[in-house]
């Protein structure tokens, strides 16, 4: 593993649902040289290899996360906060109420958090 990607890693690792321009961000910290070119072409591969999931973000940067399991997530539409959604059997669900085998999925949810609606209520 190169210094670059065991970098790349160790900031995933440690910031669940960050964007390639947040990692490129805190990799510039500890390692000035790198390059954001570097930092894309080595979350594909990780993605590809499976050692992290590229979740896609709809009218927005695409997050990387440490688990690999699938899991769903959900992303408030106003601060950007993603979180996992505990296990469930949507994929089960889906497969009974379409009557089809669904070989994967990717599901987002998109939602205000309780702090971005308590900040509405307050400005209204």
């Amino acid at each position: 593993m190169t210094k670059q990607r065991k970098l790349i890693d160790d900031i995933i690792q440690k910031n669940p649902h960050i964007t390639a321009e947040d990692i490129f961000l805190k990799a510039k910290q500890i390692m000035p040289s790198i390059a954001l070119g570097t930092v894309y072409r080595n979350l594909g591969i990780m993605a590809r290899e499976n050692e992290i999931l590229k979740i896609p973000v709809a009218n927005g940067a695409d997050r990387y996360d440490k688990t690999t399991k699938p899991h769903d997530h959900a992303l408030c539409t106003v601060c950007g906060t993603m979180k996992d959604i505990p296990e469930t059997n949507i994929k089960e669900l889906l497969e009974e109420r379409l009557n089809m085998k669904i070989s994967s999925y990717n599901l987002n949810i998109y939602f205000q958090c309780p702090k971005c609606l308590k900040e509405q209520k307050i400005k209204i």
